[in-house]
């Protein structure tokens, strides 16, 4: 019966371990036993260069899912996978992840494409690039995620002065 594991790998290299996996169980015929494997990411959306960016970020770096029956032959090959570290569980046994926290895990990538982050927190000192008030310095006060829009406090003529200005138009300092 296949079961989830959770596979602990170095940061950055899920991808190169997960491609190493498929071609070495392709090559010695063990399809069968492993199901899927899987690396749990999100979507975010980034501001670079003036423009919006959508990015894949990885949910939990370092850890990739595999659903695989946890034959002696299959974990002796993922354990020996350059980039690798031991199988999550006690002694040299994997342990497999119960169906709730997989679900839970799944649930988070379906909802991946409804995820943003915002480039900027309240309180953040940001310089103005862009319109009427370029080269001010200001403070964030408000973010308007919404609308992309950010309410910056700045000082013109000595006096605190609320700008409402785009995400485009700012960068932090």
């Amino acid at each position: 019966m296949k079961q989830w594991f959770i596979l602990h790998v170095y940061v950055g290299y899920e991808n190169k371990v997960k491609e190493f996996i498929l071609r070495e169980i392709k090559m010695r015929n063990l399809e069968e036993a492993v199901e899927e494997i899987f690396i749990p990411v999100k979507t975010v959306q980034r501001i670079g260069k003036g423009k919006r960016i959508k990015v894949e970020k990885k949910i939990y770096p370092g850890y990739i899912l595999l659903q695989m029956e946890p034959e002696e032959e299959v974990i002796k090959l993922i354990s020996n996978v350059p980039g690798v570290m031991p199988f999550s569980g006690f002694g040299r046994k994997p342990y497999p992840v119960e169906e709730e926290e997989v679900s839970h895990i799944l649930g988070l990538q379906k909802d991946k494409e409804k995820i943003e982050e915002v480039p900027f927190s309240k309180g953040d000192s940001v310089k103005i690039v862009d319109g009427p008030f370029v080269d001010f310095a200001g403070i964030i006060e408000e973010i308007y995620q919404e609308r992309d829009r950010l309410k910056v406090m700045v000082t013109v003529f000595g006096r605190s002065t609320p700008v409402e200005l785009s995400y485009f138009q700012v960068e932090p300092m």
